[in-house]
């Protein structure tokens, strides 16, 4: 389930990339597929779906209600909430909180290496991407090494 999410999440994040939005269309059948696969699996509750969407229900109503509009976007609220109700809240923050710190870190260094102004826009997606990876990475690693060790 985690290297369908990744890979779902990598098609995102490039995609982001390359034009700085997200289709809705995109956004829902990656959506749809995460959620069926994680009904399959037996991932979530219902009680901990709705817990685990609460800090994408925040970030979609800062895009939406936010002082500035543009800086926020609906899919990054989409993303976070499709992760929180397959992961639950604790792994919906730490993911938040990991690519947060992956976004400040990459927009220092741009803004440091004079690549980006005050007001250029980067895409979160991609920051989304790599605080997934780095909840999942851990415990993934920490399986392969029970299993040879």
């Amino acid at each position: 389930m985690q290297a369908v999410t990744g890979i779902i999440l990598l098609g995102w994040a490039w995609e982001d990339i390359r034009h700085q939005s997200l289709p809705f269309w995109r956004l829902l059948a990656g959506s749809v597929v995460l959620l069926l696969f994680g009904g399959m699996y037996h991932m979530f509750s219902f009680g901990g779906a709705v817990a685990g969407a609460i800090p994408g229900m925040y970030l979609l109503g800062m895009a939406a209600f936010g002082e500035k509009k543009k800086s926020i976007g609906e899919a990054d609220g989409m993303v976070l909430l499709v992760l929180g109700m397959l992961y639950g809240l604790w792994a919906s923050l730490m993911i938040l909180l990991y690519s947060l710190l992956l976004f400040c870190l990459l927009a220092g260094a741009l803004a440091l290496a004079r690549k980006i102004g005050s007001q250029d826009r980067l895409p979160f997606i991609p920051c989304m991407l790599g605080g997934y990876l780095c909840y999942v990475l851990p415990e993934f690693l920490g399986q392969c090494l029970e299993v040879t060790g």
